[in-house]
């Protein structure tokens, strides 16, 4: 009797210690892909270039760069409202080079701008920079005033 319960409580102990996980940093919470970016095309004037009806999703072309190769986007860019103002919602290319970064090329009312995009891709995909003709505009390393709303001047 005494071998059986020594047995038994060996068992537990082994089955109780077996049940640790020796890899919890490995585990993914959440996958989270972001790559929204949200534009307020304006004049020289200031004026908001969506509400006057000089920009419609008609005159927005958006590209992104695959192997070299500008492809024309089926994600058309979506005019929403946002805190009262309408702003073009595009989404930036997935298909990262090896710094994590991708290239967009828009094209608003025959005016080309072309968005460099940097992600964090520890859990995901995540816009962590934006670079709107090689000048950053975008930079979660600082402080965003606008957040990641971008305002482009045609």
């Amino acid at each position: 009797m005494k071998k059986l319960s020594f047995l038994l409580l060996m068992f537990s102990v082994f089955l109780f210690s077996s049940c640790e996980d020796d890899h919890e940093d490995d585990i993914v919470c959440c996958t989270i892909y972001d790559y929204e970016i949200f534009i307020l095309p304006e004049n020289a004037d200031g004026e908001n270039l969506i509400e006057t009806g000089a920009i419609t999703t008609e005159n927005v072309k958006l590209y992104y760069q695959n192997d070299g190769n500008w492809i024309s986007s089926n994600n058309i860019a979506f005019i929403e409202d946002s805190e009262g103002q309408d702003i073009l919602r595009i989404f930036a290319s997935d298909k990262l080079d090896e710094n994590d970064r991708s290239e967009t090329r828009l094209v608003i009312d025959g005016v080309e701008e072309f968005l460099t995009t940097e992600f964090n891709t520890e859990n995901g995909a995540i816009i962590t920079k934006i670079w709107l003709n090689e000048e950053v505009v975008f930079d979660t390393s600082s402080e965003n005033e606008n957040g990641n709303l971008i305002e482009i001047t045609l």
